[in-house]
């Protein structure tokens, strides 16, 4: 099971398992690289609900299943006594989408009035609900790709003002911040791990 998950390069999500082992997910849409079919925010809600990450400014969950039950229980907590119109402004706000032209289309997709309140949905329309914001959202499928486990980096060298100028990867061999950097994006390598190596260092 997937417990953290980061953005890498060219839009890419790389999930990482307890025991280190990775999954890049590249091509396709945000919704499907980040098992969010509602294209939840990150935040402190998204946390509560099972995300293990962020990337794209979207919150990140380890499964399809997860983010789907994470998309009906914000829809069943912060919207539950809203109505369908205004759930759509607030969801899908104007100044970063077209508000009406979604909610033309969650009216021809779920055949809702718009007026009713989430609350009054009963578990099958609900489940119409989340299939059309899903379908709205869009949730194109791209790659997936399975690395080794991560390299760790066992050391960090620092200059005379305490700069870090390069970090030691097992198996690899002493790399400058952005070669770390790019093995970190590409999943080769720990982020985790270099961030507590520094921290050790300069305590």
């Amino acid at each position: 099971m997937f417990v953290r998950a980061i953005q890498g390069k060219k839009n890419s999500v790389i999930y990482i398992t307890e025991n280190g082992t990775r999954m890049i997910r590249s091509g396709g849409k945000w919704t499907w690289r980040n098992n969010n079919p509602g294209n939840m925010r990150k935040g402190t809600k998204s946390r509560s609900l099972g995300s293990i990450g962020v990337a794209g400014g979207f919150a990140v969950f380890p499964d399809y299943q997860t983010g789907r039950a994470a998309l009906k229980g914000l829809l069943q907590s912060t919207y539950l006594h809203w109505s369908l119109f205004r759930l759509v402004e607030k969801y899908a706000p104007p100044q970063e989408n077209d508000t009406e032209n979604y909610r033309k289309l969650l009216k021809k997709l779920t055949g809702f009035d718009l007026k009713r309140a989430v609350h009054s949905l009963n578990s099958k329309e609900m489940e119409k609900l989340l299939d059309a914001i899903q379908r709205i959202e869009g949730f194109e499928l791209g790659t997936e790709e399975f690395l080794e486990v991560a390299k760790k980096i066992i050391d960090v060298q620092r200059d005379k003002k305490n700069r870090i100028i390069g970090y030691l990867v097992e198996g690899i061999g002493l790399l400058t911040p952005l070669q770390t950097v790019n093995g970190i994006l590409s999943g080769e390598i720990d982020g985790v791990v270099a961030q507590k190596a520094a921290s050790r260092c300069s305590s």
